[in-house]
């Protein structure tokens, strides 16, 4: 397999090539998470976010990445849910069941995504 470059490193993306092949990689996080949450009343909880990416707000899973606060290199995956869940909810759960984990978008990225509930 060629040797993979970097070819523009930002804050929170590098840019990657191998192969002929141009892909984004995260290297300020251990993980993303995003989070299946369904209230008492079998309500599904979602966040509304600008997203820069796509110039408009989006609707939305509660998500967010694991490990990219300062001082928090070590958090696991659950935890990151359980503070994202919090963080862009309110709501906070009493368990979280990992339900998979996978590539969002993989000719894109190499970033994976673990799914909570």
């Amino acid at each position: 397999m060629p040797p993979r470059r970097t070819i523009a490193a930002g804050r929170f993306l590098h840019l990657v090539e191998e192969g002929g092949w141009e892909f984004a990689e995260r290297r300020n996080a251990s993980g993303v998470v995003a989070v299946v949450a369904v209230t008492p009343d079998n309500r599904l909880l979602l966040t509304r976010q600008r997203r820069t990416a796509v110039g408009t707000e989006v609707i939305d899973l509660p998500a967010g990445l694991a490990g990219d606060d300062p001082g928090a290199a070590g958090e696991r995956l659950e935890q990151a849910a359980r503070r994202e869940l919090v963080e862009e909810t309110g709501w906070d759960a009493e368990r979280f069941e990992r339900l998979t984990a996978g590539p969002p978008s993989p000719g894109l990225s190499s970033e994976i995504v673990a799914l909570y509930r």
